[in-house]
């Protein structure tokens, strides 16, 4: 997947949708597509804009933060294909929780991504990395038809092993979560008349090549009976 230009991303403070129309091309616009829906379970929805906050503070060594957003397209121009991208990551102050923060995402029950807060797939945390750079590959979330449903869930664990000394002072991290919908059109099939026009005009270079074949040796033979 190759990385989108970051002018068109018009990212917000910390998770921003986008919807894209076309085959491979994210748009400028912030707004996903009428009807695609993503909510958490404490009833925060998605705005129209693209907004969602995921927000934690006085995180404590061996505390893990659950959040399950559900995905929904009630579009009625669907289908969509659903994208996933990390940017941005950044940290303040004396821990960085960019690698103290290990982070799992789970579609489905099936994990897409583990690895350290900072998107590039490497463990933390005394967990396993699962090589995935959010940052440049970023995560296909699957195709939506109008109707389907489905659940995202992110784990974020903190390190376990820090000491009160290190969380004496205030500390922070982000990073900002980019999704975008982009409309799957299945690629045109043949049509019967173009079918058969396509074979007529097959049919007629055969039947040129064999008329100038003949029409060769033809003036051969006349050339040797003179």
């Amino acid at each position: 997947m190759k990385k989108l230009t970051k002018t068109l991303l018009a990212l917000l403070a910390c998770c921003l949708m986008a919807a894209a129309w076309g085959a491979n091309t994210l748009a400028a616009e912030t707004n996903l597509p009428d009807g695609f829906l993503i909510d958490d379970e404490n009833g925060i929805s998605v705005t129209g804009a693209g907004e969602y906050f995921l927000y934690s503070d006085n995180l404590m060594p061996g505390d893990v933060i659950t959040r399950t957003l559900t995905l929904r397209n009630l579009d009625q121009g669907g289908p969509y294909r659903l994208h996933m991208l990390g940017d941005s990551p950044r940290s303040a102050g004396t821990v960085d929780w960019l690698d103290n923060l290990h982070l799992v995402i789970t579609l489905e029950g099936q994990t897409l991504y583990s690895g350290r807060l900072r998107g590039d797939g490497k463990g933390a945390c005394g967990m396993p990395g699962n090589g995935i750079d959010l940052i440049e590959q970023g995560l296909d979330l699957g195709i939506y038809e109008k109707g389907a449903q489905k659940s995202l869930k992110f784990v974020v664990t903190a390190n376990s092993s820090l000491s009160a000394e290190d969380l004496a002072e205030s500390s922070s991290a982000n990073i900002n979560w980019v999704f975008y919908a982009v409309k799957d059109a299945p690629l045109d099939a043949p049509k019967t008349g173009d079918a058969a026009r396509d074979g007529m005009y097959i049919l007629l270079l055969i039947l040129l090549i064999l008329c100038a074949v003949f029409y060769d040796r033809y003036r051969k033979l006349r050339g040797n009976k003179t």
